[in-house]
């Protein structure tokens, strides 16, 4: 098993903060503007970069970052306001389909502004240039092993 030096502990503790409180102020900043919050956002653009804006809900919950069942109601609400339809399987009946809607993406698209400037003030503002290639390396290489790891 491998051990955890204490400056890789600091960094880890440092990005799950970062992380919780950057999403919490950002979700409260989208809301209070009238916007959709920024879980709703994140299911959006996923199936909108998807092929046919769809997948499968087991894909979906794969790509975003939500549970299973935390994303099985978060996609009843989104469905109720019109952002998402599902739509059956005809390969397999017991799996269903996400499929955004117009609606849903002029939901996404309408909050994109706030959260651009939101995440430019608060995250890409802290960093010079070469933190950023440094983030953006560091951040892949993790992304990289847990799927290394799942494997």
């Amino acid at each position: 098993m491998l051990e955890l030096d204490d400056p890789r502990k600091e960094a880890y503790r440092s990005f799950l903060t970062a992380y919780a409180r950057l999403t919490q102020v950002i979700d409260c900043e989208m809301v209070n503007a009238g916007l959709i919050p920024i879980t709703w956002y994140d299911v959006l653009v996923t199936l909108e970069f998807a092929e046919g804006n769809s997948l499968r809900m087991s894909e979906l919950a794969d790509a975003v970052l939500l549970s299973r069942s935390g994303l099985t109601r978060l996609v009843d609400r989104m469905e109720q306001r019109g952002f998402v339809v599902r739509k059956a399987c005809p390969q397999d009946r017991r799996s269903f389909y996400t499929v955004l809607t117009k609606s849903g993406r002029q939901a996404r698209e309408a909050s994109w502004p706030l959260l651009s400037s939101l995440i430019a003030e608060m995250f890409g503002t802290q960093m010079t240039d070469q933190e950023v290639e440094t983030v953006t390396t560091v951040m892949q290489r993790s992304i990289e092993a847990v799927r290394q790891f799942n494997h």
